[in-house]
């Protein structure tokens, strides 16, 4: 039985919440229940409390301070935000200093309740299991990104992303969520004696950072990964609750969280995508290349990202293509461009044959070439709290 505290002062959020943990199969909860921030306080002095389900908002506490006052009082809980739209940001920034979850209010299902209170309980049970090294408080920034289509260069401008805020001293981890057929392998000449198979075959709650740690593997660029399997034989099937619980655990171990997101839309991959701050569709230059990405995009919007989270990154593998501006291919994609890849045809195919160059990015084999600077300024770009324009990307476009 999960005990679960709600502070909430309105009558009809109360009631929608009891119905939907009603809903819910298989999490047996308790419901206790608090109108005012200091009544939740004098619930979780007096004990028995698992969760809290926390509203931002509240006759005796607004915004972000809610959430520090409570978590002032109650270190060990772990809390999961309850928030309207107006509110998503701050509750992004409350994540980031050890909230465990939000809820956009009017999108909360039975399912993604129970899953993030289930999720919550276990998280917080494995960071109280583990002593002995210091923690982080906040949660990295998680990046993923989705090829419009196989063969534009997903993986490659993963790995050189990845490379890039590893060479500015930020701690990083690259996840290859697939469940088999490693690219990270193929471009780092690496193989890992355990890869995200091993995590594959754990339940959620055993999906720790001890695991994690298990099965990172340093790379040539200074960024750590983990490599999905190569073997049919190694194939097991990602659970949505494990890709959300691999990306989370993840998140609290680095700065930065890069994922080569599973290129076709499933539960799984939807878990994955709906744990990143910022998704980011990589596009080849080409009519084709760029209706898929269109689509992909409005995929994303309607499985509930938010246009403001999503971004386009640009491959121009082939100068003679067809031309396109930055302008067109925006208005085409509808959304915005973060940064473009020159021609660089070589870089996103012979790179993956290139034996003796231990494994480098372009970013790191080359970094004065044309192409590196572009892939440099697209990290340092998407590693921003927030997209701000895209001045620059205009440039590389162009280029």
């Amino acid at each position: 039985m999960i005990h679960v505290l709600l502070v909430e002062d309105n009558p009809g959020d109360t009631r929608l919440i009891r119905e939907l943990f009603a809903e819910a199969k298989g999490v047996p909860t308790a419901l206790l229940c608090a109108d005012r921030l200091s009544s939740g306080l004098q619930q979780i002095t007096e004990g028995g409390v698992d969760v809290v389900l926390l509203d931002l908002s509240l006759p005796d506490s607004k915004g972000f301070s809610t959430y520090t006052k409570l978590r002032e009082k109650a270190k060990d809980l772990p809390v999961i935000l309850l928030t309207g739209l107006d509110d998503e940001e701050l509750a992004i920034r409350a994540v980031r200093e050890g909230a465990q979850d939000y809820l956009v209010k009017g999108s909360v299902t039975a399912q993604s309740l129970a899953r993030a209170v289930r999720f919550a309980v276990a998280r917080q049970k494995t960071l109280t299991q583990e002593v002995g090294e210091p923690r982080r408080t906040m949660r990295g920034r998680i990046i993923g990104f989705l090829g419009a289509k196989g063969g534009v260069g997903t993986t490659t401008v993963v790995l050189n992303t990845a490379a890039v805020l590893a060479q500015q001293q930020k701690s990083v981890i690259a996840l290859d969520l697939r469940s088999y057929g490693s690219s990270f392998a193929l471009q780092t000449h690496l193989e890992p004696s355990r890869n995200l198979g091993h995590l594959l075959g754990l339940d959620i709650q055993q999906i720790t950072e001890t695991e994690i740690k298990s099965c990172l593997v340093t790379m040539a660029s200074g960024a750590k990964g983990i490599f999905s399997p190569r073997q049919a034989d190694e194939y097991k099937e990602m659970l949505p609750s494990q890709a959300e619980a691999i990306i989370r655990c993840a998140a609290m171990m680095a700065d930065f969280v890069i994922v080569d997101l599973p290129p076709q839309f499933s539960h799984d991959s939807q878990a994955a995508i709906c744990c990143c701050d910022l998704v980011t569709v990589v596009v080849e230059r080409e009519p084709a290349s760029v209706a898929a990405g269109r689509l992909a995009i409005q995929l994303l919007e309607r499985s509930g990202t938010r246009q403001g989270s999503i971004a386009g990154a640009i491959v121009i593998k082939n100068a003679l293509a067809s031309f396109m501006s930055l302008e067109d291919l925006e208005s085409k994609l509808g959304c915005r461009i973060a940064g473009a890849i020159p021609p660089a045809d070589e870089v996103f195919s012979a790179s993956v044959y290139w034996p003796n160059k231990k494994g480098l990015p372009i970013v790191l084999l080359e970094p004065d070439s044309l192409v590196a600077s572009s892939l440099t300024n697209l990290a340092y770009k998407l590693a921003e709290p927030t997209l701000v324009g895209v001045a620059g990307a205009q440039g590389m476009a162009s280029a």
